[in-house]
């Protein structure tokens, strides 16, 4: 079901924007409708005579071209071909253990079961009159009524025939029926015949119940049970009439009492106090049972499908939908929330306007072919009367109606004010602009507790109005007043006499005691609001644009959004439906809000997917019934609502396994429940049968000895098991209607056999014979340990003496190499710039310093320099050299060195010309250009960010090798990068890039800004929750949350970051960042 917001009728400007007005929405719909059961493609003229059900919920149908059986979703027919006696099916019934029977034309009885067909054949051959009707009674004895030859009773004795010689009434029978008297009553041309088999006396045995005796028709089609457990009776001509047990006569319902709509067929009175009625003409009709108010008769929308209204035979089943068999096809009807009838029911137009029920009942449609009223006449039909279409040369567009205190009617339309219709006359009086109104555009109307009528338009605000002496005469309520907008949506009197008033712009505003207060977005989440309503709490409910649904109790807005099960959050249509239900439509569909159980309010959906049809109902064309029926006018028809539960909605399919796979061989359900070791290959076939939404049903399952848990829900109809161990087991299987109710299981119970070397009888002896093997083995096995222990013991002992010897060894090695890399340590932290030096050179700064190992790949280069030109600078570098430890170490030694000399010796300052230098240096120390060294030797090389601070410039230049530089301004706490080149000092280059020369970069400071250098270590260590990277995106967050403590707690900070981030993880690699406060 989608719903789209849809304006169709005009535009108007609204601060610049075009706004669409009349909201829509568009949905799909399942109206209650009657669905071809779908007996086969390009069958023709199939003639249905009757139906019934078995327990599995399978679809039985009799017809002119043989027995059809259908489960929802398929079907299979029975036909001559299978071995019936004709194809001719006139009636049909299922026995106790699930035989079907089926009686023919030609007096023949078929019966089927577990798929197969056999001929009845004890019945008198020569009869070859139809039979009528079939049925089995509490002592399982089988009734084959005819039409012609009376009726035959199979009981396990034999066969004995009921007919006009022997007390039978007439030997022509319609119907049978099983009193809970044990009676059998026959329905005959003669009236009913009440059977007793337990009596002997002929007098007692039959008892005829005619027209003498108060029957209206001696003609009786159908005999069942009604409701209060009354036997309903279906004549030919006099319609229906129930038996009063009491007064042993027979009566009439009020509507049944003046009987118009022909010859009945068939009838099913149901639980909810109404009779379906299969007539010869009328088609399907829905007459009430109620014998004190009278209610008119229903005709179910016969347009769709039931080109036929000669109906022959009708039946309920388990779900409570009703089949109906016709001369061509056969339908079921399922009654549902939504009802839809449109221009083949007899509208003026699909597009709807608005709509209005007056206090008769009669059906007020203004649509684009005008105003249209509906009433109906004492047998249902329709009386149609158009209005203003003789007085305008087009049709007027009427976009709201209400009825007043005094039953007249107020229409508001577009462009031409509003009408005031007496609905006994006829005669209408036109208000507009000119005699009253404050503008011709009024989409709502209400009245309020004083009689006072209010119009709500666009552009023009709101009105109150009240005739005076034939005139209109209005006060008019603007945004100068205090009203929210003037373009007002919708207009609602509450129970306190309060008004309330839904914008475009500008929220909901409240009038009362003469004041509006309005409420926007800051209170209600936005300015647009499309409808208003209150449930029986006198709380006020609205619908905005962008937030949902919101209620008002007087002190405080709730709302009731995503988390309640909203599915869009700008409904546009908001009406109380039946009992306190708030009926919600948007473009996910229609919601009913609701408290369910003990629960807060939930969002209860009724989308119907399994149409295709899009609907568009318009914003006020929407109207309550005093039962909480909610109506909705859309382009496509009417829509009628209703919330209240359906005795379907708790049904669910009816669940059976169909079948089973043996090693992928059929094998029988009804044959051995214990297989061998190796027939252990199981598929299991199953069906649930639902057949108002048979595509919706979906399945859990569970091999109960092999799985602990339900499976999930699945569309699948089958499952397999391979391979299963021995054991014993049972298949569970069960089903749902997609709306949430489960059926039973349905369970088949099984047993696979332990192959012969598991079972008791040879595992006993086989467990003797090798526990007697096992301690012989044992005591060998233990003998012989005790030799090789003697052996072990004496090479355990030398090799314990060799070990020792090596151990010493070893550890002389290991401190002798542990002593090397703790000199090349001091000799690394020697050539470091001491704190001294740091201090005098960059005195407001930090190094944050932490090894992967005893030696690092990293080290920082911290100098005063002097350009030839005689300019003096800061230089400071920070320095990643090629791996680390050891290697890392010499690296750092042999950069530092070069380093010294390009910019102490040689009084280079510029930052990109020391890196061209040291990249010339470093490539000509390892003597990468010569191939001979092999690839290892060519990678290594450095990655560096290095600046020179000139103080009398507050200048700062920087280049860089793969590594950046990151500023933060003293007042704007945002990380500035200038990056460096993208290719390393010395090392591997790509082709591109062996010629490339670094860049500089220069950029002017400010007293307090902060510059940062760092290497990769830190950006690059793993940690937090998920083990990830630090990155670079959270050292930037970081340094910009401290950058405006004291250089040294930033250090601080940096470091219990790491220690944080790391936890318990390993250092990957060298860590070190500089920062420093110009």
């Amino acid at each position: 079901m989608r719903f789209r917001p849809c304006f169709s009728w005009f535009k108007i400007p609204f601060f610049g924007i075009i706004i669409l007005l009349s909201v829509c929405l568009s949905f799909q719909v399942s109206a209650q409708t009657l669905k071809k059961a779908g007996l086969g493609f390009g069958r023709k003229n199939c003639k249905i005579n009757c139906f019934t059900q078995d327990l599995q919920g399978n679809i039985w149908i009799g017809t002119n071209q043989g027995l059809f059986c259908l489960n929802g979703l398929t079907h299979s027919l029975f036909d001559v071909s299978k071995g019936m006696g004709s194809n001719q099916i006139t009636s049909v019934c299922i026995s106790a253990d699930q035989t079907v029977w089926a009686g023919h034309n030609n007096g023949k009885v078929s019966l089927v079961k577990n798929q197969v067909v056999t001929a009845f054949r004890q019945k008198d051959s020569s009869d070859h009159n139809p039979v009528s009707t079939i049925l089995e009674d509490i002592h399982h004895n089988i009734w084959l009524a005819t039409y012609g030859n009376g009726i035959y009773v199979v009981k396990k004795s034999g066969i004995s025939r009921l007919h006009s010689d022997n007390g039978l009434n007439d030997n022509f029978i319609y119907t049978l029926y099983e009193h809970p008297d044990g009676s059998v009553w026959a329905g005959t041309d003669a009236g009913i015949c009440v059977i007793r088999e337990d009596k002997k006396e002929l007098e007692q045995r039959f008892n005829t119940l005619s027209m003498k005796d108060g029957l209206f028709d001696n003609i009786v089609k159908k005999i069942c049970k009604g409701p209060e457990g009354r036997v309903y009776v279906a004549m030919q001509d006099s319609g229906i009439c129930y038996f009063d047990p009491s007064l042993k006569t027979f009566r009439k319902h009020l509507s049944f009492r003046n009987w118009n709509f022909g010859v009945v067929n068939d009838m099913l009175p149901d639980v909810t106090g109404f009779c379906w009625v299969a007539s010869q003409k009328e088609g399907l009709l829905k007459l009430s049972l109620s014998d004190k108010v009278y209610t008119r008769p229903v005709y179910i929308n016969t347009h769709q499908n039931l080109t036929n209204k000669n109906i022959h035979c009708l039946f309920m089943d388990f779900e409570h939908n009703i089949w109906l068999g016709t001369n061509s096809e056969a339908f079921f009807y399922s009654p549902g929330h939504i009802e839809l009838l449109s221009k083949k029911d007899g509208l003026p137009s699909n597009k709807i306007y608005a709509f209005c029920l007056d206090h008769k009942g009669n059906r007020w449609i203004s649509s684009d072919s005008g105003l249209t009223k509906i009433a109906y006449d004492a047998m249902g039909k329709p009386v149609i009367r158009q209005y203003f279409h003789q007085k305008f040369p087009s049709p007027v567009q009427i976009m709201s109606i209400y009825e007043d205190q005094e039953k007249f009617l107020w229409l508001g339309t577009f462009g031409n004010g509003v009408f005031r219709l007496d609905p006994e006359s006829g005669k209408s009086t036109s208000y507009t602009s000119k005699n009253g109104l404050a503008n011709d555009n009024v989409l709502s109307i209400a009245q309020d507790a004083s009689g006072n009528l209010w119009f709500a338009s666009l552009g023009g605000g709101a009105s109150k109005g009240r005739l005076i002496n034939g005139k209109l005469v209005c006060t008019h309520f603007t945004t100068a007043d205090g009203l929210g907008n003037n373009y007002v949506y919708s207009v609602f009197a509450d129970s306190q006499n309060r008004l309330w008033f839904a914008t475009d712009g500008g929220g909901i505003s409240c009038f009362r005691n003469q004041k509006f207060t309005t409420y926007n977005k800051g209170v209600i989440g936005s300015n647009v609001v499309y409808s208003i309503c209150e449930d029986q709490n006198r709380n006020i409910w609205f619908s905005n644009a962008e937030t949902g649904v919101y209620r008002y109790d007087g002190k405080k807005f709730e709302l009731f959004g995503a988390k309640t099960g909203i599915r869009d959050l700008s409904p546009s249509i908001l009406v109380r439906g039946k009992n306190n239900d708030i009926v919600v439509a948007h473009n996910g569909g229609i919601e009913v809000l609701r408290k369910v159980g003990n629960k807060n309010i939930q969002a209860i959906p009724f989308s119907f997917p399994e149409s295709e049809e899009e609907f568009e109902p318009s914003l006020n064309a929407t109207f309550r019934q005093d039962n909480g029926d909610v109506w909705i006018g859309t382009d496509q028809g009417l829509i009628r609502f209703s919330s209240q539960k359906e005795i379907t909605d708790d049904v669910a399919p009816k669940i059976s396994i169909t079948g089973i796979k043996l090693n992928l061989q059929e094998h029988s359900l009804v044959g051995t429940h214990e297989f061998s070791h190796s027939a252990n290959h199981l598929v299991f076939d199953f069906m649930g049968i639902y057949h108002k939404n048979p595509m919706h049903v979906r399945y859990r399952f569970h091999l109960d000895g092999f799985e602990k848990d339900w499976s999930p829900e699945t569309e699948s109809r089958f499952v397999s098991y391979p391979n299963l161990p021995p054991g014993k087991y049972t298949f569970q299987v069960k089903a749902s209607n997609g709306a949430g109710n489960w059926s039973k299981p349905a369970s088949y119970s099984f047993e696979i056999l332990p192959p012969l070397w598991q079972r008791w009888w040879f595992l006993l002896p086989s467990l003797s014979l090798l526990g007697f093997l096992v301690y012989a083995t044992i005591k060998y096995r233990l003998r012989r340990i005790e030799h090789e222990k003697t052996m072990l013991e004496k090479v355990v002992k030398e090799r314990t003496t060799e070990i020792l010897d090596q151990k010493q060894i070893i550890e002389l090695k290991n401190k002798s190499i542990t002593d090397s890399i703790n000199y090349a340590k001091r000799i690394q932290e020697a050539i470091l710039p001491t704190h001294e030096v740091v201090a005098s050179l960059i005195p407001d700064s930090f190094i944050f310093y932490s090894p992967k190992d005893i030696v690092s790949g990293d080290f920082y280069f911290i100098t005063d320099a002097e350009s030839i030109e005689g300019e003096k600078s800061v230089v400071i570098a920070c320095v990643d050299c090629t791996g680390h430890g050891i290697p890392g170490g010499f690296m750092s030694m042999i950069g530092y060195s070069l380093l010294s000399q390009i910019i102490r010796e040689k009084q280079i300052t510029e930052p990109a010309e020391i890196l061209n230098q040291l990249d010339v240096a470093i490539r000509a120390a390892l003597r990468q250009e010569d191939t001979s060294l092999g690839f290892s030797g060519q990678r290594d090389g450095m990655d560096i960010s290095i600046c020179c601070i000139v103080p009398n410039k507050s200048a700062v230049r920087f280049a860089g090798a793969h590594r950046p530089l990151y500023r933060v301004k003293k007042d704007e706490p945002e990380v500035e990068e200038w990056k460096g080149n993208k290719f390393s000092v010395g090392g591997l280059r790509a082709s591109q890039d062996l010629e490339a020369q670094f860049t500089s970069h220069t950029f002017e400071y400010l007293k307090g800004d902060c510059v940062y250098l760092f290497s990769d270590g830190y950006a690059d260590q793993f940690g937090g929750s998920d083990k990830k990277k630090f990155m670079t995106r959270r050292l930037r967050e970081l340094l910009i949350e401290i950058h405006d403590q004291p250089m040294e707690l930033q250090g601080q900070s940096l470091a219990t970051e790491m220690d944080q981030w790391k936890g318990q993880l390993d250092q990957i690699d060298d860590m070190l960042v500089i920062g420093i406060r110009l």
